[in-house]
């Protein structure tokens, strides 16, 4: 098994490649700087280290992205799941005070890397069985309040959540490529989830609790949305995969 992991050094991201380079996998993580691939090998035990692959690239680009892709290809000859978990916090006022021109660039910031990564790799994997393609998003498109001081990040989820309607709109006949939306409402930290457990948190997760959904998710082959509300139902959809 072979896997890209867009957003790889990430907070969420980085529980993802855990998660996936223990359950066997081979993972490829982009970055736009090689000191953050190095940050991200510390979070991972060194008897996994040969698993990863790294590749300096701008996901925003499309140029860029295909040669991410082609370097992977080249050198793995396959490559079976994606795996977008890119964008973080932004705090750009409440809608009413945040200018045109930030509104497009936050917008782009948020969601263009995600179209190009779809854009990129879709039809790949469409042509490649039991593949799949995870979009992983925040939960703040799906609630009916959230922080106005992080206004554009609801509107940016719904635009993720409107990407991967349309990509299972695309592809809904297609036999080889499972699309999965995995939504995570909590606040997940950088770190391993048994120092949180203590506190028996329901919406504080470590990163390594949320990225340990993914293979299980992908081992399913079945395009749905997945949420994780809280740490108690997300100990129940674990056990029910």
């Amino acid at each position: 098994m072979v896997a890209l992991v867009a957003g790889g050094c990430g907070i969420v991201g980085s529980g993802v490649v855990l998660a996936l380079v223990r359950a066997g996998a081979k993972c490829w993580v982009p970055a736009r700087h090689e000191n953050k691939f190095d940050e991200l090998k510390k979070l991972i035990p060194a008897t996994h280290h040969a698993q990863l692959g790294f590749v300096k690239a701008d996901l925003a680009n499309e140029n860029e992205c295909q040669r991410v892709r082609d370097e992977i290809l080249g050198k793995d000859k396959q490559l079976n799941h994606v795996v977008a978990s890119i964008g973080g916090w932004r705090t750009n006022g409440p809608l009413s005070q945040v200018k045109v021109d930030d509104y497009r660039a936050a917008l782009d910031s948020l969601t263009l890397p995600h179209f190009v990564l779809y854009n990129t790799f879709a039809k790949h994997l469409a042509q490649s069985p039991k593949s799949t393609y995870t979009l992983v998003t925040g939960g703040s498109g799906d609630v009916k309040f959230f922080d106005p001081n992080a206004s554009l990040l609801p509107i940016g989820a719904g635009q993720l959540y409107g990407l991967y309607t349309s990509a299972m709109s695309e592809w809904r006949t297609n036999k080889n490529l499972s699309l999965i939306q995995y939504r995570v409402y909590t606040w997940v930290r950088k770190q391993a989830d048994k120092e949180l457990e203590a506190k028996k948190a329901q919406l504080e997760l470590g990163h390594d609790y949320v990225g340990k959904f993914v293979p299980k998710l992908i081992l399913k082959y079945k395009s749905e949305i997945y949420k994780l509300p809280t740490r108690s139902q997300g100990d129940k959809l674990f056990e029910s995969l």
